[in-house]
């Protein structure tokens, strides 16, 4: 659905003449609301998020004014902010569990260190104990005792600074 929404929303703003116009961008917002209210009642939230930037990226690319842009953008955080502030704090029933755990955890990460954020405990005590050299490969803690559960995903970072250390990192960096 990502690829396909990229070539969908190319080829209509290669022919597209209201970008001058705020009016204009009525559009482009449905046609990133359609893919994205679709994913989001799978739910699959992490992966909706991804069409939002990448609208706002195509369309600024497209030659819309920076200022419009500016204030999509302020009302995105807005509407984000008040759903998730009525979803959190008020208890309505817009977000799974999951979720707002998530969501709390962001807000105070001590609360939740042994739950929903342990990966990001653990994936940081693997960084800092790489060190400048690292571990060595095969010798990190964090990462062969399976302390760090989800190695192969989004922390491959966290092995590879456990083993091999801020080095390799600066090395993978540059």
């Amino acid at each position: 659905m990502k690829i396909l929404y990229v070539f969908a929303m190319a080829r209509f703003l290669e022919k597209w003449d209201s970008r001058d116009r705020i009016s204009g961008l009525i559009m482009p917002i449905c046609l990133t609301l359609v893919p994205f209210i679709i994913i989001v009642l799978q739910p699959d939230l992490g992966t909706a998020a991804v069409f939002i930037p990448v609208m706002f990226i195509m369309i600024y690319m497209a030659g819309v004014k920076l200022r419009y842009i500016a204030g999509m953008i302020a009302l995105f955080f807005l509407t984000i902010g008040a759903g998730v502030f009525a979803s959190v704090v008020l208890d309505f029933d817009l977000l799974d569990d999951y979720q707002k755990k998530r969501i709390t955890a962001f807000l105070n990460p001590e609360e939740e260190k042994m739950s929903v954020s342990y990966q990001s405990y653990q994936s940081l005590a693997a960084i800092g104990s790489g060190g400048t050299l690292g571990r060595g490969i095969g010798n990190g803690r964090k990462t062969q005792l399976n302390e760090l559960p989800e190695k192969h995903t989004d922390f491959i970072i966290s092995v590879i600074a456990e083993e091999g250390g801020f080095l390799a990192i600066l090395i993978l960096m540059t």
